[in-house]
């Protein structure tokens, strides 16, 4: 049975160790103030939604730093890969100024998965500048795994690129503020696959607030699945919030949606809501889910408003 095992509590987070097959050896979930409130409040949108996921980088990069693989490194070591579109709402890039007081080095692709007739996810990627790229470098990339189809696309892309340099690749930490098993599990594979290459590389990769069951359609997280292993915290969080365990489709929604396109966001949510309240009748949890197609209603106005 899939677990979380603590290894330490402070103020700021609590870090795990899980306990799932075929993931990663180096892989930790934590749990943030800011990660719970992002993953329990899916009608916030835009700015509050960039706000809470630079938070929650920013708790990520100190962990990492303080007892992870960027513990003793100095930022020239270090170079993020920026996935456009949806990585750069991670806000890792003032994260790590917060943490290490520097500008991180960056790359960059341009990065779209796509659905094969068959029902399996691939990415293209169309742009790519590894300007920044240092040999043995330790790259570190923020973005939302559901499948896993984009971020194995990614490191391909990354691959291919040191490679043709002829450099090597000390490691990459993946950041995930809603992990799917599958792609977890994708990049174990793609671990694997590096080490081959070079011996000594690592895959690390660190995810808030649990390891979430993806849905046949390769996109949805839900939180009410058995093969969802969730913090704690998050569960207590959720627990003050039962509906949005028990009814929300997806922990995250469309993560590019909702930093990118905030008004498409509420109207999508409204949308859900609708959906929602056509099949219930209990009144409380009605009221409960206007409840939430007012506050997006209430943020399109907002946005009405010069």
């Amino acid at each position: 049975m899939p677990e979380l095992v603590k290894i330490l509590e402070n103020e700021e987070y609590v870090l795990y160790s899980p306990k799932v097959e075929g993931i990663p050896e180096s892989s930790f979930i934590f749990s943030s103030k800011p990660s719970r409130a992002l993953l329990s409040q899916q009608w916030l949108a835009g700015k509050d939604v960039q706000r809470l996921a630079e938070d929650a980088s920013t708790v990520f990069l100190h962990i990492a730093k303080e007892h992870g693989p960027l513990k003793g490194l100095a930022p020239a070591q270090i170079c993020e890969v920026v996935l456009l579109c949806g990585g750069i709402y991670y806000g890792i890039g003032k994260a790590f100024l917060r943490v290490f007081g520097k500008a991180a080095q960056q790359c960059f692709i341009g990065i779209k998965r796509y659905q094969e007739p068959d029902g399996s996810w691939k990415a293209n990627a169309s742009y790519s500048n590894f300007e920044a790229l240092k040999d043995n470098a330790t790259l570190v990339i923020g973005d939302t795994i559901a499948s896993g189809a984009t971020m194995a696309k990614a490191i391909s892309t990354i691959k291919e690129e040191v490679l043709r340099r002829n450099m090597r690749l000390n490691s990459i930490i993946v950041f995930s503020l809603a992990g799917g098993v599958d792609g977890v599990r994708r990049l174990r594979a793609v671990e694997e696959e590096l080490r081959a290459i070079w011996p000594g590389f690592r895959m690390y990769y660190y995810g808030a607030e649990g390891i979430f069951h993806v849905e046949p359609n390769g996109t949805d997280m839900p939180f009410n699945n058995p093969n969802t292993v969730l913090t704690p915290e998050m569960s207590a969080e959720l627990a003050k919030k039962p509906l949005v365990f028990e009814k929300m489709k997806c922990c995250i929604f469309d993560w590019g949606n909702r930093c990118k396109n905030p008004i498409g966001h509420w109207h999508e949510f409204i949308e859900f809501c609708d959906e929602l309240l056509s099949k219930e009748t209990d009144p409380t949890k009605r009221a409960e889910i206007k409840r939430w197609r007012k506050k997006a209603e209430r943020d399109i106005a907002k946005y009405q408003v010069a």
